[in-house]
């Protein structure tokens, strides 16, 4: 891709890799969310999967499954995101080897071929996130508009 722009004489051939959200403008997409969200976003436990309270989020919009940095907890060992509670606002936390599922739902697929021409299941490649390699998976419909 670089090389192709830099054939047709694209500025961005040489331009680094976005690492947040690329249409944001501003420095940090906090500073977005907070601004465009500022009415639904609030802060909330922080919880491990037993349910104990062990710290305090500034709103679910700025976590992800398996973050770890700006947790602000010190437990001993590293905890990461390994749920998200919207009805309780709650992230729920555990150790490394709790983030890693087999299986996950999703509400969003960025389709790439035409949603119609998927068979009902299907084995495919699937990226979880912008930098990932992508992995085997297969894919079946679990209700309206969300898929396993």
């Amino acid at each position: 891709m670089r090389k192709k722009a830099f054939q047709l004489g694209l500025r961005v051939h040489d331009k680094p890799e976005s690492q947040e959200v690329c249409f944001i403008q501003e420095t940090s997409y906090h500073s977005f969310l907070s601004e465009r969200l500022k009415e639904s976003i609030e802060a909330g436990p922080i919880l491990d999967k037993d349910g104990n309270v062990l710290g305090r989020h500034k709103g679910i919009p700025f976590y992800t499954i398996g973050q770890r940095r700006g947790l602000r907890l010190a437990k001993g060992k590293p905890l990461y995101v390994i749920g998200i509670d919207r009805e309780k606002n709650a992230l729920i936390v555990g150790g490394e080897e709790e983030v890693y599922r087999d299986t996950f739902i999703v509400g969003s697929i960025n389709w790439i071929e035409p949603q119609e021409m998927i068979p009902a299941s299907h084995n495919l490649q699937v990226k979880i996130r912008y930098n990932h390699p992508g992995s085997e998976a297969s894919l079946s419909p679990k209700g309206e508009g969300e898929w396993e």
